[in-house]
């Protein structure tokens, strides 16, 4: 008995004094294995009754989600932004000038060997790979703006038509037969060959695309300020 609570679990008897937890009528001794909860502090006199808890509560931590997840994630949805702006020239001209660049790895050329008189496949040399990746870089560098929307300057257009109309060259000297290659006769197109002169189709329909659009951009009429007003 005491006039101020010794712990927790102490009660208030109607003579306004605190009592220990084991002498409340209601007390129950819990079994040995369960585990004990503190009992919720005394209530002052005129209180409300204590609110029912059965044990401490332990909330869960935010857990973001890891950076690397994060990152990912952040760069696909710039990658499926930057694929809706893409316009359908642009799409043409790249597509083309991609798939242009593999297609020279693949047998190019299937021809006679004049020599051994067998059929043989014959690739595309090193100089001529070379030169194809380097002008499909060329052309991919001048397009640029074909990408952001920008209006592109005539020489940006003149070496993006320049670069194309090279390997527009190097198609059709494939498909006349001539291979390269010495005592090689007979030589037709083989995978690569055909796959490399679709791609150079359409960078060129990509070309000419840019080439008609670009009047149209560069004639549109900028709207011209109101006259200044004078005061009399």
């Amino acid at each position: 008995m005491s006039e101020q609570p010794m712990g927790p679990g102490w009660w208030q008897a109607s003579d306004a004094k605190f009592y220990p937890p084991e002498t409340h009528p209601n007390y129950r001794s819990q079994p040995p294995g369960q585990p004990s909860f503190p009992a919720p502090p005394a209530q002052p006199p005129g209180a409300g009754p204590t609110p029912y808890r059965s044990g401490p509560y332990q909330s869960t931590p935010y857990q973001p989600a890891p950076a690397a997840e994060m990152s990912i994630s952040e760069g696909l949805d710039k990658v499926r932004t930057a694929a809706k702006r893409l316009s359908a020239t642009a799409w043409t001209l790249y597509l083309g000038l991609f798939v242009g660049v593999i297609a020279v790895f693949l047998t190019w050329q299937t021809g006679t060997d004049a020599v051994l008189g067998i059929d043989e496949e014959t690739a595309l040399g090193g100089v001529g790979k070379f030169a194809v990746i380097l002008l499909s870089a060329g052309a991919a560098w001048c397009a640029v703006p074909a990408i952001t929307g920008s209006r592109m300057v005539l020489w940006r257009l003149i070496g993006l038509s320049a670069a194309v109309g090279l390997l527009v060259v190097l198609a059709i000297v494939g498909l006349s037969g001539y291979s390269g290659v010495q005592d090689f006769t007979d030589a037709t197109p083989s995978l690569g060959l055909l796959l490399y002169t679709a791609a150079v189709i359409a960078s060129t329909v990509g070309v000419v695309r840019i080439w008609l659009l670009r009047p149209k951009a560069a004639g549109t009429p900028r709207p011209q300020a109101p006259p200044a007003a004078y005061g009399h």
